[in-house]
């Protein structure tokens, strides 16, 4: 594609242009929209003439009638034709309409747009709009181009006066009134006779009011007022002689930035949303710049988030809604995707499905060189299935005893040990046509990778290597899903059998607060230090009903580390015994993060309180989505960002806390504290080896403990205590305030105690049932757990707003679908349906409505299982570690650097394309296949050089600050979007 202009405007070369942006692509003509209105107002053009900057660049290259909507221009051509034309000061016609010398300086009026057409057709000589003419050369330039020549016409009442009329937009800025002859008063008189409107009246009165007293232009126009005559001579001197008033495009923007960051704030919850998937969108905005944001993933379609989010707002009693129209705008402006992914947040999908659309493109490698449509075909066939049935339907499959061995946790899991090991009780004779098909074809594609005849070596190394990665991933994810599975049982069980002394507890360290400000200069913008703060969130049983207590830890500055994870978990208990002394005893579960999965955290755990005793402790398998600690916090956010733009800062954990206090948060605990001061760290007492390979814990009493890799497998491995750890250090509490069922009011001062007591005066409500945070074990009577109810009884599903992605239930409320989230007690259909067509029309129209998504009973043949598992296939594999080369080093370190200093940063997936394909001086591959790296590999190299560069201009700046900073810009990219 070539510059369309360059036959138009030889004097000006095609070419790149760094004041301009894009500068180095070429663009569509009508895709040039930024504003002129600067450059029109120096260079003194009417705006009524120039209305946008693709008319000024045809008007500037001679183009007045042609159509050039599909004409391109370089970056060069678009900034001298438009903003960054300059008129010289001297006069700038040419012969025969320039009667100077050309060194007589040009007066403040200019070329209008009627005027250079003119001047083109009559003469055939271009004067581009906006030059400048001088005093001489426009008088005789009046005497070459008469008013009566340029077909003037205005709004005409009858074709009597039509030879007399005058155009809004016709006369020029050039012309000076008072040199025309009395027939052109005349004509002028005649002109306002015939128009009927006041506006057209004015512009033409403008011409001559200056020039011409009230009595004179009154015996030419009787009915003519002194109020419209002195309009006019100030029009004139406002507008400009004859000047058309441009009607100026304004939208009413029914909707505030409040308004949609909470409603943003509710379309990006977890229980909107599964996860913030892999992969970027790219928006353009009004003014053509476009920026980068996270794909949002809905669970449900468009309309139907909209209603969810009403239901929201009436239980939150958010009264602030706007209408639902502007809602759907912003869900447009945004551009989901509707309910295409399932997950994506962690690794293992993420990368899987990265590795099945690298294999969907190898097989039309392989399908080129030899292997076929027919075998492409049914390829591609396979993974795309495949590629689903991981993300929806493998996970429904998954069982602790299992006739096939893709399925069965107690035989995947199983790693050969006499501790952490299970005898199935059960032939692993029948096999998933799902798996063998997946697996089969992950074979296949190996062999053919190693066999097939390439085009060159290169091509064959590139090949090999993407092959062995993606169909490595792809296991990989499958594994991850049945170790997730497995581990959420433990779980699941718990809260099947909690009773009233005890309780859940799950804990997590939120991504760290950015401060907040309403009006944010500049200069506190950048490197913001982020507040720690940490999510509790404790279930009980009161009575028949589970309920959940969120405690929140505020810490203006705070290491995370395994003490104070553990001090936060002490001071948690020592709350949970205020607010329900029955308590005895606690189940503890959290994520994979060091500071919880380690030594010292592990062996501290029976020692933190006194009055409840931990007797178990279990980890979530990495990367194992979100859990009910990240619905609390994303909750917890919308309120503090509603609380600033009510006019309010969120600077310190004060600010912190007291925008919580004055949220309608329902049971929780907000606490101000500073972390344990800085002391000799505890021994672990227990040596546990492999400590990251063990998931679960149960404590039988201080001087034991019994492990488990994956729960449930195996009697487990009694590891016995070394010592005691009864002096761990602790919070120091200066400031909490309390909430709960009851309406809780906490009143907590500053204290010198390592943590001092809480005094809690409860102001009892009678009759209040607290909806938001109670959840009863049985479906709820405005809940449904599929189309018809357990007792027959049909029920209105479109009334059914908030579905479950995790099973076919769906509620009526937004709360209910929290609780159901928080219990994760999910509830599949026993039907089994096979892969028929009708089948899959059914599945297809229930992925577009409602997430009524079936949970399929595995799709089980008798006989032999070609896969030929082993037993404890799905255990987490330890990689070798290996450190980077010298050469991998420096060619990581030369982009990184590149990338800093010309600010365009090169993306990990290009960089290791291009290590694959580098060569040296000599003509050889710079990286053997053994030295590639992976995005992901290269990603986390160059975000340790961002860090130590960080470091480096401020000490106290971490990994957490980083990704906060990374979390908040991309949250307001995407508000920028849509407002």
């Amino acid at each position: 594609m070539e510059c369309s202009f360059r036959y138009f405007s030889n004097s000006i070369s095609c070419s790149t242009n760094t004041n301009i942006r894009p500068n180095s692509e070429l663009l569509l003509l009508y895709s040039c929209n930024d504003n002129i209105d600067p450059h029109i107002s120096t260079n003194r053009i009417n705006p009524s003439s120039v209305s946008n900057e693709q008319q000024l660049i045809k008007f500037r290259s001679g183009l007045f009638e042609q159509n050039a909507d599909n004409f391109t221009i370089c970056p060069n051509h678009r900034y001298y034709l438009g903003k960054g034309w300059k008129k010289s000061k001297f006069c700038m016609l040419k012969p025969p309409l320039k009667h100077c010398n050309g060194t007589r300086k040009a007066e403040k009026a200019t070329i209008s747009v009627q005027q250079s057409r003119e001047i083109l057709t009559k003469f055939g000589i271009f004067i581009p709009v906006g030059a400048g003419v001088c005093r001489k050369c426009r008088s005789e330039l009046v005497e070459s181009i008469r008013v009566d020549d340029l077909s003037l016409t205005t709004a005409v009442a009858s074709d009597e006066a039509s030879e007399y009329t005058l155009s809004q937009a016709s006369c020029g800025s050039i012309w000076t009134p008072g040199a025309s002859q009395d027939t052109d008063k005349k004509e002028i008189a005649a002109g306002h006779r015939s128009s009927e409107d006041w506006g057209t009246q004015r512009q033409i009165l403008s011409l001559v009011a200056n020039t011409i007293t009230y009595s004179k232009l009154k015996s030419l126009i009787p009915n003519l007022s002194r109020f419209k005559f002195t309009a006019a001579r100030k029009h004139a001197l406002s507008k400009g002689q004859g000047q058309q008033v441009p009607n100026e495009e304004r939208r009413r923007e029914g909707i505030t930035n409040a308004q949609i960051s909470h409603f943003l704030d509710f379309v990006t919850s977890p229980a909107i949303i599964t996860d913030m998937p892999y992969g970027d969108s790219k928006f353009k905005l009004s003014n053509g710049e476009t920026i980068t944001v996270p794909k949002i993933i809905l669970n449900s379609v468009r309309t139907r988030v909209v209603e969810q989010y009403f239901g929201y707002c009436d239980e939150t009693n958010y009264e602030n809604k706007a209408s639902i129209s502007s809602y759907m705008r912003i869900l447009h402006s945004v551009g989901p995707n509707v309910r295409k992914s399932m997950k994506g947040l962690d690794n293992y999908a993420s990368d899987g499905a990265k590795a099945i659309e690298s294999l969907l493109k190898t097989s039309e490698l392989f399908c080129r060189l030899g292997k076929g449509k027919e075998w492409h075909d049914n390829t591609c066939r396979i993974l795309s299935a495949s590629k689903q049935y991981l993300k929806l339907e493998y996970k429904l499959h998954i069982k602790k005893d299992s006739d096939v061995a893709d399925h069965c946790c107690r035989f995947s899991l199983s790693d050969g040990t006499h501790d952490f090991s299970d005898n199935c009780d059960h032939c692993h004779s029948a096999t998933c046509k799902a798996c063998e098909e997946l697996e089969r074809t992950l074979e296949n594609l190996l062999d053919i990778a190693k066999a097939i005849q390439y085009d060159n070596e290169d091509q064959k190394d590139d090949t090999l290597y993407i092959v062995t990665e993606s169909v490595r991933a792809v296991r990989e994810w499958k594994k991850h899903v049945l170790r997730t599975v497995n581990q959420d049982m433990a779980r699941h069980n718990i809260l099947q059998t909690l009773n009233d002394e005890e309780v859940l507890i799950e804990r997590d360290w939120a991504m760290k607060f950015l401060p907040m400000l309403y009006r944010e200069c500049q200069s506190c913008w950048f490197g913001k230090r982020g507040l720690n703060w940490h999510i509790t969130v404790a279930t009980y049983r009161s009575g028949e009903i589970l309920t959940t207590h969120t405690f929140i830890h505020i810490f203006d500055s705070a290491t995370q580390d395994a003490e104070t994870s553990n001090a936060v978990l002490s001071n948690s208990m020592e709350f949970l015994h205020k607010i329900k002394p029955s308590t005895k005893f606690a189940y503890i579960r959290s994520d994979n993060a060091g500071c919880f999965h380690g030594s010292v955290s592990v062996c501290a755990i029976p020692f933190l309180s006194s009055n409840i005793q931990c007797l178990q402790m279990d980890f979530a398998d990495p990367q194992g989505g979100k859990s009910i600690c990240d619905r609390k916090a994303a909750h917890t956010k919308s309120f503090i960002r509603r609380h600033v733009n009510e006019g309010n800062d969120v600077c310190t954990a004060s600010d912190f806390k007291e925008a919580i206090m004055k949220s309608k948060m329902k049971n929780f605990t907000a606490i101000v504290a500073l972390p344990p001061s800085d002391r000799k760290k505890e021994s672990a007492i227990f040596k546990i080896p492999k400590i990251t390979s063990v998931n679960n814990f149960v404590y039988t009493g201080k001087d034991q403990v019994r492990i488990w890799r994956q729960y449930g497998i195996g009697k487990g491995r009694l590891v016995p205590a070394s010592g005691s750890m009864d002096d761990l250090p602790q919070l120091t509490v200066l400031d909490s305030y309390t909430t709960s069922e009851a309406d809780v009011g906490v009143a907590q001062t500053e204290t010198s105690n390592q943590h001092s007591d809480v005094n809690i005066d409860v102001d009892v409500v009678r009759n209040q049932q607290t909806e938001e945070e109670q959840f009863d074990g049985s479906t709820l009577d405005d809940d449904i757990t599929s189309d018809v109810c357990e007792e027959g009884l049909q029920v209105d599903q479109m009334s059914m707003l908030f579905s479950c992605n995790e099973c076919t239930k769906t509620f009526q409320k937004y709360g209910n679908l929290l609780r159901h989230l928080d219990t994760g007690s999910h509830t599949v259909k026993s039907m089994y349906q096979t892969l028929s067509d009708k089948a899959k029309i059914e599945y297809s129209k229930q992925m577009e409505k409602v997430n009524l998504l079936s949970a399929s009973s595995e799709n089980v043949t008798p006989g032999r299982n070609v896969n030929l598992l082993k037993q404890g296939w799905a255990l987490k594999s330890r990689g070798e570690v290996k450190r980077f080369t010298d050469d991998q080093r420096t060619f990581l370190d030369e982009k990184f650097q590149k990338g800093e200093k010309t600010g365009q940063k090169y993306d990990p997936e290009e960089v290791s394309q291009e290590m694959r394909q580098i060569r040296t001086v000599e003509g050889k591959k710079r990286f053997s296949p053994e030295e590639f790296l992976s995005a992901q590999q290269i990603g986390s190299y160059f975000s340790r050089l961002v860090l130590q560069k960080r470091k480096k201009n401020n000490n106290s700046y971490t990994d957490e600050d980083l990704q906060a900073e990374i979390a908040e810009a991309e949250f307001n990219a995407l508000n920028e979007v849509s407002s």
